[in-house]
């Protein structure tokens, strides 16, 4: 009997050429399907490592395709595969699975020696307890024994140099930051400009056959849904209306947001949903989105006691498949849809300070730790 591969299993799935190797190599040990939540977890036995990197793009694609919330690739290597060249790929998967890893180990070192690995943080010892109460020690242990069958003794320890090596590498941090935010915003500006070049281009093709679409004069007691169609129209109900001209659609000034809010005010729309469907507008939510499991959650402040909470949590659901990661810091958290609105909340947000400030600012904030330094 031959023994099915990931791509015996995935066989919708067409992968590209770099996949393809990968696929085909890996030989299905057993598998966890749960049909109703749209979860699937393979283990897999490997001849060779690979990348994680290669791993989470395969996982996000077969998700993508098969229309999964969750779907995860356990490898399985030979024992003697492991080496101290793999331990930044363990400390990758610590903090795309555990609850409190992600962001504590940029600038770590590390000794392995006889069974023990000895990880060293340039983080105060606060941070270190937050990470021991999550069981984050053990998180790194049980990686390992599930890839390799090997056990090895984890400790975390405060870097000696903490306090000089923190800042040096929060400011190392931050400017990689801006150098990610100033590209991003010249390939969004390229990318919109590109956009409105196309959108010229197809509009003045058909504009001759572009109905008339009535004007809008007021929203006083409008209580039904309000949705934008392109840059130009809203539908209200049944009926899309030109806003070209906005005089059009708010009718008369308005001297404050409150006043806004209060025209469109009903009974069935309150002054907090309305909020939130302007806000979903501006940053393009869809029922898509509203209806997707949370990929993660981020650490504002924690106490004494929510520390504990961390790591009974942590404890309860170390197993789950369908749960999410909390992150300590906003620059941290997994790419993907919740990251991108996220970050165009925030830009919508520092707008919004008295002294306006890049949305990058966010991606700086770190949580709160009672009694830290």
């Amino acid at each position: 009997m031959s023994q099915k591969t990931l791509y015996d299993l995935l066989n919708k799935y067409i992968p590209a050429p770099e996949e393809d190797d990968i696929l085909k190599s890996g030989i299905v040990t057993r598998s966890r399907v749960d049909k109703e939540k749209r979860i699937l977890e393979v283990h897999a036995d490997f001849k060779f490592i690979i990348p994680k990197e290669m791993f989470y793009n395969i996982e996000y694609k077969v998700a993508d395709a098969y229309h999964l919330t969750y779907f995860k690739i356990l490898p399985h290597y030979p024992s003697e595969l492991f080496s101290k060249s793999y331990i930044p790929e363990i400390i990758k998967e610590a903090e795309r699975t555990g609850i409190v890893a992600k962001g504590f180990f940029y600038g770590y070192t590390f000794e392995l020696n006889d069974n023990k690995l000895e990880l060293k943080i340039p983080f105060s010892q606060n941070g270190i307890n937050l990470l021991e109460d999550a069981n984050t020690p053990k998180v790194i242990e049980n990686i390992i024994f599930s890839e390799f069958q090997i056990k090895i003794k984890v400790s975390i320890i405060r870097d000696e140099k903490a306090n000089y090596e923190y800042e040096r590498l929060h400011t190392q941090r931050l400017e990689e930051i801006d150098r990610m935010i100033v590209t991003a915003e010249k390939n969004y500006s390229e990318s919109v400009a590109q956009g409105e070049n196309n959108q010229t281009q197809k509009t003045s093709s058909i504009e001759e056959d572009k109905p008339t679409l009535p004007k809008i004069s007021s929203v006083y007691d409008s209580n039904i849904i309000i949705s934008t169609e392109d840059k130009t129209n809203v539908k209200i109900g049944g009926s899309v209306f030109d806003i070209s001209e906005p005089s059009y659609i708010i009718g008369v000034p308005f001297d404050t947001p409150e006043d806004f809010f209060s025209a469109l005010r009903t009974k069935q729309y309150t002054d907090a949903r309305l909020r939130r469907a302007l806000l979903f507008g501006a940053v393009g939510v869809t029922e898509e989105d509203l209806r997707a499991m949370p990929a993660y959650t981020t650490l504002l402040a924690v106490s004494k006691r929510g520390r504990a909470y961390l790591k009974t949590w942590q404890k309860a659901d170390r197993d789950a498949s369908d749960g999410f990661r909390v992150v300590t810091k906003p620059a941290d958290a997994p790419v993907g849809r919740q990251r991108e609105l996220s970050d165009l909340a925030d830009g919508l947000f520092t707008l919004c300070f008295p002294t306006p400030v890049t949305a990058g600012d966010m991606y700086r904030r770190m949580p709160w730790i009672e009694g830290g330094e």
